[in-house]
Order: C-alpha cells, then sequence, then structure tokens
C-alpha cells in the first residue's frame, strides 16, 4: 500500500517579508519561471551525472569538502526537469539539498549560467538594506553570515552620509593645505540616542546634532589653520 500523500497550502499563501531588500523586475521573474520549468530548482546542489560535473552549488561544496553525499532516491526514468536521483549532502550534522540530472553538456552549461545568474539578477533596495543590516550589527550578531564584510558595510553607509553637495559647500572658501590623513577611520553605531551620551562622557568630547566625525585624540584648531577635530559644536 502506497503512503496517502501529505496535505499541501497553496504557494501563494506564504507570505513575502516585506523587510526583504531585494527586488526584481518582472522581465527577470518572466525568465526566471521559464528557466524553472526547464532546468527544475537550481539553488541546491545540483550533480550532473553525463559529464561528472557540479551544475550548482560549486561555491558551496567548495566549503563543504569533509561532508557526505547520501541518495536517497533513484529514478526509473528521469522526471521532466532531468531529475534521476535525490538526497542531501551531510556537513557538520546538517543536510543540504541534492540532486542528479543526465543533460548533455550543452544544456548543463545553460543551467550553470542560470543557476549563477539568478543569484545576481535581483537589485537590492539600500535604504531597506542598510535600516536592516545596522539592526543586524549589533555585536550580538555575526554580521560575517549576512555575506557583508566591513568594506561592503561601509561603502553602503557612506550613500546616506553626506547630505548635499559636498562640492559646493565649500566653494568661495579659502584654500588650505593638505588635510591631516587619519591612520583608521570606522564608523560607530548607537542603538540609543543615551548611547551617544555615554560614549560622549567616556572619550572626553562633545557630540552635537551637527557632528559626523571626530578625531581621537581630540584634535585642536592650530591658529591660521582650518584643522580642527570635528564638525559638532565647541
Amino acid at each position: 500500500m502506497s503512503k496517502p500523500k501529505p496535505a499541501g497550502k497553496p504557494v501563494s499563501t506564504l507570505a513575502v517579508n516585506p523587510r526583504n531588500p531585494n527586488r526584481m523586475a518582472d522581465e527577470d521573474k518572466g525568465r526566471m519561471a521559464k528557466s524553472l520549468a526547464e532546468f527544475g530548482d537550481l539553488s541546491g546542489i545540483v550533480f550532473n551525472r553525463k559529464t561528472r560535473q557540479l551544475i550548482g552549488g560549486h561555491q558551496r561544496t567548495s566549503v563543504m569538502q569533509t561532508g557526505q553525499v547520501v541518495i536517497t532516491e533513484r529514478l526509473s526514468k528521469p522526471e521532466r526537469d532531468g531529475t534521476v536521483a535525490r538526497g542531501y549532502v551531510e556537513h557538520l550534522g546538517a543536510r543540504y539539498q541534492y540532486r542528479e540530472v543526465d543533460w548533455p553538456e550543452a544544456r548543463a552549461n545553460a543551467a550553470m549560467l542560470a543557476a549563477n545568474r539568478f543569484g545576481r539578477v535581483g537589485e537590492d533596495d539600500p535604504g531597506i538594506l542598510k535600516d536592516v543590516l545596522l539592526e543586524l550589527d549589533t555585536g550580538e550578531f555575526d554580521i560575517d553570515l549576512t555575506g557583508f564584510d566591513e568594506r561592503a558595510m561601509e561603502d553602503l553607509m557612506t550613500q546616506f552620509h553626506v547630505d548635499g553637495d559636498p562640492e559646493k559647500e565649500w566653494q568661495g572658501m579659502p584654500e588650505f593645505g593638505d588635510a591631516v590623513q587619519a591612520a583608521k577611520s570606522i564608523h560607530v553605531h548607537f542603538k540609543k540616542l543615551e548611547d551617544v551620551e555615554s560614549f560622549s562622557k567616556l572619550i572626553g568630547q562633545k557630540i552635537s546634532e551637527k557632528t559626523s566625525y571626530i578625531w581621537h585624540p581630540e584634535r585642536k584648531k592650530e591658529a591660521g589653520s582650518l584643522s580642527f577635530e570635528s564638525d559638532g559644536e565647541k
């Protein structure tokens, strides 16, 4: 006696997360739907029996070299999307989706490009992305798990750092020599306004609403010079 088919529910009932910053154009969604119908789901680890090479999962398998492939189902004939076997890769006690297909090289290469392409097609809404990253970047969560390194974070935050046109701000100002270069610059994020005040007391410098940067140790303004320690009020 065959096992009863588990009860299902419509995919349309799965609520999307409105804070997902990724956006995809309708034209790209159309191409993705076409690719899914032809190749099946390429987001897991996909191996081609005919060429004995991976189609999808190149980077994931490169960091799971100690894992083991376990086949749980071998099909008597290929499914419409070319699947001939299913299973999982077991690595560090977790299981990751694995399937095998039997495709000629040209089709396999087309699927490989699709697997790479559709992971990059969408564009992030920088405002939503910034807000979510800032909420996570509290020190309590390993931000590396998001795939963003320090440079990527700084590049993103820089988009929101400067108000107006900095070139216009300097028009009509007197010329001056090269500004003192910092050995290292970092962004400091405060979860609450009270944290700004405690940080100000900790470093012994006043931080006003206009302050966008400071020097530590504090740099005193020199006579006849436009160099100063911050753009906050003194």
